[in-house]
C-alpha cells in the first residue's frame, strides 16, 4: 500500500511540476507577444514624431506663415504708408 502511495504521490507531483513548467511557458510567450507589441508601437511613434518635428519645422519657416496668414486667415500685406506712429506721450495723456 505505502509502495503505491508514493507513486501516485511521485507522479502527482510531476503533474503539478509540468502544469507549472506550462504556465510558465505560456506567460512567457504573452510577454514575448507583448514586448514585440510594444516595441512595434515605439517604432510607430518614433516615426511619428520625426514626421511631426519635419512638419513643425516646415511651418515655422517664415514663408509658410505669411502663406497661412494670407490664405487662411485672409490677412493682407499692409502697406507702409497705412502705418500711423503714435506718440507715446500723447498715447498717455489721452488715458
Amino acid at each position: 500500500m505505502k509502495k503505491i502511495s508514493a507513486i501516485v504521490l511521485f507522479f502527482c507531483c510531476n503533474a503539478i511540476l509540468i502544469f507549472f513548467e506550462v504556465h510558465k511557458q505560456s506567460k512567457y510567450l504573452k510577454l514575448s507577444y507583448e514586448i514585440q507589441k510594444l516595441q512595434a508601437q515605439i517604432c510607430d511613434l518614433s516615426q511619428q514624431k520625426t514626421e511631426l518635428i519635419y512638419e513643425l519645422h516646415n511651418l515655422q519657416q517664415p514663408h509658410n506663415i505669411q502663406d497661412v496668414a494670407v490664405k487662411k486667415l485672409m490677412m493682407k500685406n499692409i502697406e507702409l504708408k497705412k502705418i500711423k506712429n503714435i506718440d507715446k506721450d500723447f498715447d498717455e495723456a489721452h488715458q
